[in-house]
């Protein structure tokens, strides 16, 4: 554990106020979206750690950057990474050359990735870089994989990412998966529950979504009265399903109007192509929303027990029913409901940091003893 030099020297001239350990100093990395990246983005974390600071940018790279888009990807950890990826790294490096910092963290490994870990190891400080993709899939992100060996920790959100790291890594490097967290303050439930009106199903998102699987899920209940589809989706996706009656389209909310969208619908419906954290399935969580959902890749063990019903891949059956049960029984809608607000309030952002920062003390004791 590092200390605050002020409160070790506290200490010794008190010896009756034991030192109190301090939050590592660490310098946060990130590109997702540009800093801050909204309600819901994984850039949240930086709020635990009062001490520490942010090398943001946005990721859309100007276009005279464009021509070095090759040159970037060849050299950078992550294939996915930008000319704008490296130049924040370079700006991280100049931060850390002049401050004092206990470690970096790259909060997206594979959008932000870049040189980094040459830049961190000249100046000796540990590394850490959060990975966010599913690794089953082929080609992965992941360009120099000797360079994640070589981290000095790995974070994952999703159990279903740990045999893929559990090959690469070699046993010394500490690896954790923290689920991502939410905002439970800026996502909660409606003042009042459910009282007549029609059952509203929400479906929100664009990447890595089945659609397909939606669609067929909306045309199983048209002509039907009492449900509507409300969809907050991408406007290709817009055209396809404009067909159906029963579907109303949301566009271009802002972060209240989007916890609004979630406080005015009585279920989440989530068809998934693959999944290791999912925004809409945990604002949804916090909304007090039952999720009706594909069972792919890590929805499981972020909805938890009593909130979700979970359906094999393609089940357009099943999760149809299991909407017409949802609509159909008040009672055990509002015992799901409950259950999302809990596991959601497991998942705030205080409770992420927490295990968060025992799992810098962890790299830190491991960077200590070499």
């Amino acid at each position: 554990m590092i200390l605050e030099q002020s409160k070790v020297d506290t200490a010794a001239r008190n010896p009756s106020t034991p030192a109190t350990p301090a939050s590592p100093r660490v310098l946060f990395v990130t590109g997702s979206q540009g800093y801050p990246s909204g309600l819901s983005g994984y850039d949240r974390v930086v709020s635990g750690f009062s001490s520490s600071s942010v090398c943001g940018y946005d990721r859309r790279s100007p276009g005279w950057l464009w021509p070095a888009n090759p040159l970037a990807r060849a050299l950078a950890g992550s294939r996915w990474a930008l000319p704008a990826t490296i130049l924040n790294e370079l700006r991280a490096a100049r931060r850390f050359a002049r401050e004092r910092f206990d470690l970096v963290h790259v909060l997206w490994g594979e959008r932000d990735f870049g040189i980094i870990d040459r830049l961190a190891a000249r100046r000796g400080v540990p590394l850490v870089v959060t990975f966010h993709a599913p690794y089953h899939r082929d080609p992965n992100p992941l360009r120099r994989t000797a360079a994640v060996r070589k981290l000095a920790g790995v974070v994952l959100v999703s159990s279903s990412q740990l045999p893929f790291f559990s090959n690469l890594l070699p046993p010394a490097v500490p690896r954790r998966v923290i689920l991502h967290g939410i905002d439970t303050r800026a996502f909660h439930p409606a003042s009042s529950g459910r009282v007549g009106g029609p059952f509203v199903v929400c479906f929100v998102g664009s990447f890595r979504r089945d659609f397909n699987v939606l669609e067929r899920v909306i045309a199983r209940f048209e002509g039907e009265p009492g449900i509507e589809f409300h969809l907050l989706v991408p406007d290709g996706v817009r055209e396809r399903l404009a067909r159906f009656k029963n579907v109303t389209f949301a566009a271009k909310l802002s972060d209240e109007e989007l916890a609004d969208f979630y406080r005015r619908a009585s279920c989440l419906l989530m068809t998934l192509e693959d999944s290791t954290a999912n925004n809409a399935v945990i604002e949804a969580l916090a909304s007090g929303l039952p999720i009706v959902a594909e069972d792919v890749g890590g929805t499981r063990e972020y909805v938890g027990d009593g909130v979700a019903r979970l359906l094999p891949k393609s089940d357009v059956d099943g999760l149809a029913e299991a909407l017409r049960e949802l609509r159909a029984d008040e009672s055990l809608h509002r015992r799901m409901g409950a259950a999302a607000r809990r596991r959601a309030e497991a998942l705030s952002w205080s409770c992420v940091n927490q295990e968060l920062g025992s799992f810098y003390d962890e790299v830190l004791r491991r960077h200590a003893h070499g």
